[in-house]
């Protein structure tokens, strides 16, 4: 009776196990980005944006995401390639100027145009146009 007993304790202690000490969060591996941009590593851009946003980011995971940028175009290239660089891997994230790119983002040609904006285009704010008749004296 006691062997049974005994048995029956290891069975139960078995099956029990599994569920007391349950399944372990997996760790989640560390993943580095690479940040690549056009501009020195002494810029405004860099330093109060890039560089604090990239710090921002790993102190938010907890040290899971880091961004290693490369400035000055590091990883080669010329500065209207950088979209295709992230297309194709050799970054994972970029900071470019739209206007690098001519013609490959139509929509963003509207800021910038270097002509005035037309009349239904022009924010609310703007100064109306003077009347062509004058002020009809």
């Amino acid at each position: 009776m006691v062997q049974r007993r005994h048995l029956l304790g290891l069975a139960s202690a078995a099956l029990a196990a599994p569920a007391l000490l349950g399944p372990r969060p997996a760790r989640a591996e560390e993943v580095t980005l690479r940040l690549h941009h056009f501009l020195p590593a002494v810029s405004n851009v860099h330093r109060n944006f890039l560089a604090p946003w990239a710090k921002k980011v790993e102190e938010a995971s907890a040290g899971r995401l880091k961004i290693r940028i490369f400035p000055a175009m590091q990883l080669g290239g010329a500065p209207p390639q950088l979209y295709d660089q992230a297309r194709d891997g050799v970054a994972d994230i970029i900071w470019t100027l739209p206007g690098y790119t001519a013609g490959r983002f139509p929509a963003s040609r509207r800021w910038s145009c270097p002509s005035p904006p037309t009349a239904a285009a022009r924010p609310m704010h703007a100064p109306p146009r003077p009347s062509p008749r004058g002020t009809g004296r």
